[in-house]
Order: structure tokens, then sequence, then C-alpha cells
């Protein structure tokens, strides 16, 4: 074999492509491609959504794994490699093998020559190469072989001996080997990628840069959305225009051992007439309060981000997000890629992709409220799913599940619910935006209202869901965006401080012309599916027995809404209410304006990371607020009118001063709570990467906000996810064991039940021809947990159903919504007024015994 065969040879093994993978597996036909127009089999619309979650990233999103990528990557790598060695074993083997080849063929032609044949191995030098002459071809006259040539260009200087050096060619020269490489000016420090509070942590999180990148991005070390899991990260930080305002501090409070050994609703109570006035204030731990953070599995733990773009938080047009309509766009760019034509899917199916972010009251479609109707079947009745079915046809209004069924046939006058049981959440309504189906059919008119409502839904702003994110992926990028976005020119990473975090953060907000800076955000995780952050009872602590005693602390957020001094205590497990819900938060990330579900107390614990910024409006202003709002972004709210419930809309200190309305701020480190109080908006943002934990409580002196809030939610159709009228009954009987709460239990359920008598009597007998009291039958049904069909009220007292409509059930407010007879109705009442007014008579002797004053309560509650 020749030179030229020899290096054709070497190319085909080298050069030589592999079979793909994907085209081994692929069926036969899988090569035939289906474009719009030709003959082949138009793709179905599971193939459409199909295309659509590959091109949004969904699949990327949910089966991607950075560490298993990475792995796969140098298993590739270290593939090829052995793949490359193999061949050049292959290839030295074929060289040796022609070598051997032609000194047999020397020796035969030697000998028919009639001369001695050379040994074995004669014919080669010291190397084991075949002699040559001066020249460098063979002694003998042949063509020099490929060994030789490469056994020359191998060969040393004078390493071989004189005959060697001799058969150089002339004017040959040695290569001289490159100069080793400097010294590293600095010590080389790997990428952060745990969490530690220590002081090696805090070092290398100053001193080195995450590092990203995948097969998508070439392995930049700046990464791309698919490694960084996130948006990719622009600085436009410019700190000359920064917003400073100077806003007064809330109260910080820092009670002794002593204090905080005892009931923390006490303590609070205690300084309640304070620090209300500020809407919410600060309570720094005492030494002594030490504990670990204990998240069960937290190093394995998946949770959902939204991604929130913080230049469109104040000034931005009606509508979906800017991520929300490009990932829109993307979907229906590969649905007509697929031959099929995007006006066949409902409308907002393209925009309702990209919108939700979870569960949850931040920022999801629709705002985080839960606008479902009422149940719409009684307890106990027979109703199959077809009844259900017609129903839903005939009427604009959705249907949704059943309530849990009331006590059974035979009670006669069924009691209010102990207090040990209490009032039971109600069972959260389906939400009202439908499932994306096909397009109705021609002449089916009853689905209109239904696609508009819809369309409706879908088209509100709302923040993006975001990757699946693990707590150490959330902290790199954390990290990863602060280092870069708050960077001089150059790229040189500045060292900013809060202020300075705070001026850049209002200056995005209020000045957003030409700039996109988005963020993620871990909200909104469920304890209850998680764990918590703080000990738990079923953990046995066998690391660190100290940690026991906080599992049974009653500053343990988890344990806050069961005191024994609060309402909540009444109610069972309800995730963001009575169970807490974790939040991890990154730089800039955002909480909006928003007061607590029912006007609540809530109590948020700073787990660890950077310090939170909170700022806080009082109660007393709030309505005033609520008016600002309107009339400063009134495009939005006619959008969204639920926008004061969505959490995606904030306004600038700035803004509010001006109108008159006293803002207050504060700043929370690790170890320390946020108390905020009924009825006080609040919102803020994170300097860095952090975890908090939140949940909600209701000492007595809540009640009267809780009516107020109960009127609110009555008035604006929303769920109410606490039946106030069964947990108020359910606390005037747990008055008996607390005398303390009867003045203002009292008050409240006289107040309460003189607005009961008037609607009553003005609904019964001009509206309403029956009354029966409830027995829990088909003829009398317990409304226990049922709502309005039109407000959504708690029915726990009073409920009215007509024959035309025997499924549906209304308030004693709502009746005049069926125009029929008076005879053709009847009202279903647990209590008579004189049985209400009896109640309220035996409190106020309770409140009089205690040293209560009713009547200053009773003011407190006008």
């Amino acid at each position: 074999m020749d030179a030229k065969n020899i290096e054709s040879g070497v190319a085909k093994v080298v050069v030589a492509p592999e079979a793909s993978p994907v085209a081994a597996h692929a069926p036969a036909d899988a090569t035939k491609l289906v474009t719009p127009g030709s003959s082949g089999r138009r793709p179905s619309r599971a193939a459409a959504a199909n295309a659509k979650e590959i091109l949004s990233g969904k699949r990327e999103r949910e089966m991607f794994d950075p560490d298993e990528a990475r792995r796969e990557a140098a298993a590739k790598r270290a593939a090829a490699a052995a793949e490359r060695e193999r061949a050049e074993e292959e290839m030295i083997a074929r060289w040796k093998e022609e070598d051997r080849l032609k000194a047999e063929a020397a020796r035969e032609k030697a000998a028919a020559d009639g001369t001695a044949a050379p040994e074995d191995g004669a014919g080669e030098d010291a190397d084991g190469d075949a002699a040559t002459g001066p020249d460098g071809a063979p002694e003998d006259g042949s063509a020099p072989s490929t060994s030789t040539l490469a056994g020359r260009s191998k060969r040393g200087g004078g390493t071989a001996g004189t005959a060697g050096a001799d058969r150089r060619p002339a004017g040959r020269r040695e290569i001289p080997l490159p100069p080793p490489p400097p010294e590293p000016t600095q010590p080389y420090t790997p990428p952060l990628t745990h969490i530690s509070d220590g002081q090696q942590a805090k070092a290398a999180r100053g001193s080195s840069w995450p590092v990203f990148g995948c097969d998508a991005c070439d392995y930049n070390r700046h990464g791309c959305y698919s490694c960084l899991m996130g948006p990719p990260v622009r600085s436009s930080y410019k700190p000359d225009a920064a917003h400073h305002y100077d806003v007064p501090s809330v109260p910080v409070y820092h009670p002794t051992e002593e204090e905080w050994a005892n009931d923390p609703l006490e303590y609070i109570n205690k300084i309640r007439p304070e620090a209300e006035r500020y809407g919410v204030c600060n309570i720094v731990c005492p030494p002594s309060w030490q504990p670990e953070f204990r998240l069960p599995n937290k190093d394995e733990l998946r949770f959902r981000t939204r991604i929130q773009a913080v230049n469109e938080l104040q000034d931005r047009p009606a509508g979906p997000s800017k991520r929300a309509r490009e990932n829109a766009a993307r979907a229906r760019a590969a649905l007509e890629a697929a031959g099929i034509d995007p006006a066949t899917f409902p409308p907002g199916f393209l925009l309702g992709g990209g919108m939700g972010g979870g569960g949850g009251r931040m920022g999801g479609g629709g705002g985080g409220q839960k606008p479902a109707p009422a149940p719409d079947t009684p307890p106990g009745s027979a109703a199959d799913d077809d009844e259900r079915s017609n129903e839903r046809a005939k009427s604009s209004e959705p249907a949704s599940e059943e309530a849990t069924p009331g006590p059974g046939p035979g009670d006669s006058n069924p009691p209010i619910p102990n207090p040990v049981a209490g009032a039971k959440k109600k069972k959260p309504p389906p939400a009202s935006a439908p499932k994306p189906a096909s397009a109705p059919k021609p002449g089916n008119t009853a689905e209109a209202p239904q696609e508009k409502k819809a369309e409706a839904i879908l088209a509100q702003y709302g923040f993006t869901s975001g990757e699946r994110h693990t707590v150490k992926t959330l902290e790199r990028y954390s990290d990863y965006f602060k280092r870069k976005y708050f960077s001089r020119p150059g790229g040189v990473p500045a060292n900013v401080t809060i202020r300075d975090l705070e001026g850049e953060f209002w200056r995005l907000v209020e000045s957003p012309a030409g700039r996109s800076v988005e963020v993620i955000y871990g909200a909104d995780i469920a304890t209850m599916e998680v764990g918590s952050g703080l000990t738990n009872k079923d953990d046995p602590c066998d690391d660190n027995p100290d940690q026991l005693k906080y599992a049974t602390s009653p500053w343990n957020v988890c344990n806050m809404p069961y005191n024994p001094s609060s309402c909540l205590k009444h109610v069972e497990a309800t995730t963001g209410i009575t169970v807490p819900w974790l939040y991890f938060g990154m730089t800039l990330s955002t909480f909006c304006w928003h007061v607590e579900d029912h006007h609540f107390y809530s109590v948020n614990y700073h787990h660890f990371g950077d310090p939170k910024v909170w700022y806080s409006i009082p109660a007393a202003y709030s309505e005033k607020f609520e008016e600002v709002m309107r009339r400063r972004l009134p495009h939005l709210f006619n959008a969204q009118p639920d926008l004061l419930h969505s959490l995606v809309t904030i306004l600038s200190p700035k803004v509010l001063r001006d109108e008159g309305i006293p803002v207050y701020r504060a700043e929370q480190h690790p170890r320390s709570y946020i108390i905020t109080f009924p009825y006080a908006y609040h919102a803020g943002f994170n300097t860095g990467f952090n975890c908090a934990e939140a949940v909600n409580f209701a000492p007595v002196d809540w009640l009267p906000y809780g009516a107020v809030a109960t009127e609110q939610y009555v008035r604006d159709r929303r769920y109410q996810s606490v039946a106030h009228d069964q947990l108020l009954a359910t606390l005037c009987d747990a008055c008996e064991e607390r005398p303390s709460h009867c003045a203002t239990v009292a008050a409240v359920m006289r107040e309460r039940v003189e607005r009961e008598k008037e609607r009553r009597a003005a609904a019964v007998p001009s509206r309403v021809g029956n009354s029966v009291r409830m027995a829990g039958t088909d003829e009398a049904p317990d409304l226990f947990e049922r709502d309005c069909h039109k407000c959504q009220a708690d029915l726990n007292w009073a409920g009215v159903r007509c024959e035309c409509k025997a499924k549906r059930l209304y308030c004693v407010r709502c009746v005049k919504e069926c125009g029929c007879g008076a005879h053709r109705s009847t009202m279903f009442y647990r209590h008579t007024a004189e049985e209400l007014d009896a109640k309220c008579a035996r409190l106020e002797e309770l409140a009089r015994e205690a040293g209560g004053v009713a009547d200053r309560a009773m003011a407190q509650v006008r």
C-alpha cells in the first residue's frame, strides 16, 4: 500500500461520521416531511400542542437537569476521545504491518539475487527504523515508507547516535519547545454552588462568578436561558440616576428573654397601640433564639418560580405582560410551521400557556384571586353529572363542585359546630376559566359568554411561569444577577449597599423606558407539601437535639395560627392562612401592594440570606390608597377590576406621599419577624437571595376588621376562604371558656345580628313566602359551608332557594335576583331572630361579668 492510499485510509477512519442515534431509532417513514399544501397527513392537534410545548421550553423546564446535562456532555467527550485513540492504534498497527511486509519482500529479493539476507531487525537502526541512505531513502533503492518518514519527524537531536544525525536531511533544524506557562496571578476559586452563612461562603461569593454554559450557547460562561434557568442578565445600572426617598422607619422592638418566653400574641397586643399606627413593625429575636433551617429534603427540592418584569410593575399598558405576548407569538409561529391555523384554537389559548405561576396569590393569571362561583347543588341531593352539564349549558354563569355535605338526615335542629372542631375552611371552587377546547359549533351560542369570560381572564396581566429551581440554583442565579447587573463599565462588579439597591429599584419602577429587567421569585410554596423551614414536630432532630424545643415554641410560625388566643384555631388547615408559605427571593424580586386575606394579621420570619425591604401604609389610610390606585391607573382597573387583589402593581412612596398618604419603611434581616396589622397595605423587595416563611393569625381584636372584610368580599363577589358567619357563631360558644374575648365578640355579633334581622325583614314575606329550619334533609337542607350563587356570601345562617332553579342558593341580600313570585321561594334558616338575640344577650352578660366594656367595642366596630 503506497503513502497516498495510507493517507486516504486514515482520513476514512478519522472523518467517517457516526450514525445519528435519533435516526437509528426513528421509524422507516420518519424522513418524510409533511409541509403545508403537501399530500401528507395533516398534523393532529396533539402534535400542535407538542410543538408549542417544545418551543415554549416547557419540556426543558420539566425534564432538564443541569447536573445530568453536564454528566452527559462529559460522557460524550470521553467517548469521542476513546474513539480517536482507537483509530490511532489501528493506524499504527497498519503501519507496522506494512513495514513487516516490506522487510520480508527485501529479504526475498536479496535471496533471489544471491546476496546474504539480513537478520531480523538488522535492516533497522537503533530506533527500530529501516536503514536509509544519506538522502533519507532506503539503501535498497525502494520508496521510503510512512513509518520511516514518521520516525524522522519524531527523532531528537543526537539521541540516536551519530549515524542517526548523519541521516538527517540537510538544512533541518530542531523545533524548540514552547516556554512553560506563566504562574497564575491569583489562586483559583471554585464557583459558588452551596448555601452557607459562614465566612468562607461570603468570601467565595465576593471573589468568584457562577459559571454557566450548555450545548445551546456553546458553553458560554455567561450562559443562556436554558442553563441560567432564568432570563439573561443585561446591566442597565445607573447609580447617578437612582431614585432615593427618605421614608421614615417603622418601630423596631427587641423583646427581652422573659418577654420572649411568654405568649407572642400577648407581646404583640402589648406593642399594638404604638405599632399599629405604622401598619407593620419589626421584632428582632433575642440571642437565645437560634433555630436552624431544617427544610426537609432541601437539597433536592424543586419549586416553581415566577418571572417578574420590574419595569412593568407601575407603568405598563393594559393586557398581558411582554413575556406572555412573546410566548404567544412563538407558539403561533410553531403552529403555522406545523401547518395548523392558530385561529382554530379558542381566543386567549396561546396567551394562557404562559400565565399562572403555579398557584398561590402572587401574580398568577387572573390576579391570584379565586374567582369561582358558589356551589349550585344542595348537600344530600341526587344531582348527577348530566344534570350539572345541562345546567351549565343553560346559564352563562359557571358551575362548581359540590360542597361538603352537612349533618345527615334526622337532625331536626342541627347545632352550630362545637369549638373543638371549629369553623372549617370552605372547599375552594374550581377556577372560572374553562379548559382550552375546540371552537363552539355553529348555532351554539350558550358557550359564547364562557369564551368571552375566559378570554378576559387569560388577557389579564400576570407573572409568567418560570423554571423549576432548587435552592442552590436560585441562589447561584441571584448572585450572578447581582454581580453582573450592578457592575461598572467594563464588567467590574460594584460594591452596592442596600441604599444603592433601593435607589435602582425605584428608578426601574418609575422610569422604565427602554429597559426590560426581569427577575424570578419562588413565592407561595406550600409548606403543607414541602415542609417548614423551622423544626417540625415530626422531626426527631437526631443530629442536633437542641433544635427540638423550636418545634413547640409559640414563636414557631407553624404554631401561631393555632395559638389559644387566635380565632383561626377554629379553622381547619388552610394553605396560606393557617399553613405557612415559603418564599425564596432573589435580587430585586418584588411583592407588590396588598392586604392579607380577610384583613388578617400576618407574621413573616426571615430564615437566612440578604435583607428584605418593606413599605407599609396604616389601615386608617387604606381606603384612600385604594382610591388613589384607581385614579392613577384607570386603564389597568378597566382591564383587571380585581387589580388590588392581584399583587402585580406597585406605586412609589413619592406618588403616595404627594397624595397625602403616609408610607413607612422596614429593613428585615435574618432571625427577625415582620408583623403586619389588619387592613394595612404592605409591599417590598429583596436585596438578594433569601428565604422567609409567612402565615396569618387572628387575635380577637381582628374581628371588627374581619366583619368589614366580609362585606367588601360580598360587594366585590369574591370567594371567601374562611366562612366568617360560621366562625363568628363558633366563637360565641367558645366565649364561655375565654371570658376576656366576650366584649369584642359580643359587639361584633350584635352588629351582625342587627344586619341579618334587617335583611330577613326585607326579604320575608315580600320576596320569600316560606321559611323552614335547616334539618339536613332534601326538603330542609343544611347550608353548612354553602355560598350564595350571586355574591358568594356565607349561607351558614340563612339561604333562599326558588323552585325555578332548585340547585341555586341565594343569600337574603340577593333574593331579588330571582323574578319569581314569593310563593315559589323558601328560606332555610339555622336560628330564628329571637334565638340570635338571646345569643347576643348571653355574650353581653358574660362581658359585664368579665369587666369588659361592650359599648366601647361596639363603637370600635362602627
